[in-house]
């Protein structure tokens, strides 16, 4: 695992044991995430809101977490790949596989896709549902076509005892 962040000190703060006390380092200041303005964190949140509702349909989760990646999710490569498609249609068309697996969570996917600036709006979609209905009407087998048949297999069996 490689730190995504490097904070140099002068001296390390040592307990009575002569350990480091974790208690007592300072907390990181991560400036690239604290920069958004209400207005980007309104926009975040609906993006967030839409995401999960994909996540929730691909993985068939009732209500994950934004910070779960999809691996906890119980996500498969389908799911993945059905969950793509559907961002791709509904949200960004320059979401991918690569981008998806680096960012595998809704919130880490939601500030990605915020970043490229490619979000479409308010877009209406109308769910495709396909019903199947069992209207083949298949003919009743001919008691003279079967008979006609195993006859023809009967003869075709004894012709050769026939001609000896």
């Amino acid at each position: 695992m490689v730190p995504s962040m490097f904070i140099v000190l002068k001296q390390l703060p040592l307990n009575a044991n002569g350990k480091i006390d974790r208690k007592l380092l300072p907390t990181p200041n991560f400036p690239g995430l604290c920069d958004l303005n209400d207005s980007d964190q309104v926009s975040l949140a609906l993006l967030e809101e839409r995401l999960l509702s994909i996540f929730a349909k691909a993985f068939h989760v009732e209500s994950p977490d934004v910070n779960a990646p999809f691996g906890e999710l119980g996500g498969t490569s389908l799911d993945v790949i059905v969950a793509v498609t559907v961002i791709r249609e509904q949200v960004s068309k320059n979401v991918d596989i690569g981008l998806f697996s680096d960012n595998p969570s809704v919130r880490q996917l939601a500030r990605v896709i915020a970043a490229l600036g490619d979000v479409q709006k308010d877009v209406t979609t109308i769910p495709v549902t396909t019903q199947f209905k069992d209207d083949h009407h298949r003919p009743m087998p001919s008691l003279l076509i079967e008979a006609l048949g195993v006859l023809f297999l009967v003869c075709q069996w004894l012709s050769p005892i026939w001609m000896a």
